[in-house]
């Protein structure tokens, strides 16, 4: 087993900040075309803009990007909503052509500790959900603290492994999510590889255990 060190995310995060709320800020739909991304717009760890999105103002995309600072390598983390609470997605190119809502929290990674798409995957981890998943609110529309998210530790080995590891996921991740070339019964079985080489490979042992 390879080493590594165990750290709360608080500590290897160079910031977590969110967008607007539309509620005192500004209107969505009302003569805006640019898309304002929630949670329901994230899947398969990407931003999917469709119809369904909601679309504003280029005025308010600047109030959103004052506070939210969007930019390449951020990830994104979906923290309300019901079966949205925990999507994420890496933010690979940004152009100023979208905004996000206060329930995304846009983290930037401290790339000289990890990777962000490492830490994406290890908070897909069953040992995170583990930490974060008992704080997320039980009322109408489910919530996740930020102080919650922060406080979740995981495993960070070295950069190099790191970089193994992501390359391997991402392979299934694309198996996985290309639905045009696979047959649904394929697709399951790549799902199932997925999970199994996620478990395996983001399940970390003490040293000397």
């Amino acid at each position: 087993m390879f080493g590594y060190v165990k750290l709360p995310v608080s500590d290897i995060i160079y910031s977590l900040k969110t967008g607007l709320n539309p509620r005192q800020n500004f209107k969505l739909n009302v003569g805006g075309t640019i898309p304002y991304i929630t949670g329901k717009d994230i899947y398969s760890n990407s931003v999917n803009i469709s119809e369904r999105t909601d679309r504003i103002t280029e005025e308010a995309l600047q109030l959103i990007n004052r506070r939210a600072a969007l930019q390449p390598g951020l990830l994104l983390f979906a923290s309300t909503g019901t079966g949205t609470v925990g999507r994420m997605a890496i933010v690979h190119e940004y152009q100023n052509d979208w905004g996000i809502s206060e329930t995304l929290y846009a983290i930037k990674a401290d790339e000289t500790i990890v990777m962000p798409e490492f830490l994406m995957y290890m908070l897909y981890s069953a040992d995170a959900k583990n930490q974060f998943e008992p704080k997320i609110s039980k009322g109408s529309v489910p919530h996740l603290k930020v102080a919650d998210l922060l406080n979740v530790c995981i495993a960070v080995p070295t950069l190099k492994k790191q970089n193994e590891i992501v390359s391997v996921l991402k392979y299934f991740d694309t198996l996985c999510n290309d639905l045009t070339t696979g047959l649904p019964a394929e697709i399951e079985a790549r799902q199932k590889q997925y999970e199994y080489y996620r478990d395996k490979l983001l399940t970390f042992k003490e040293l000397g255990a």
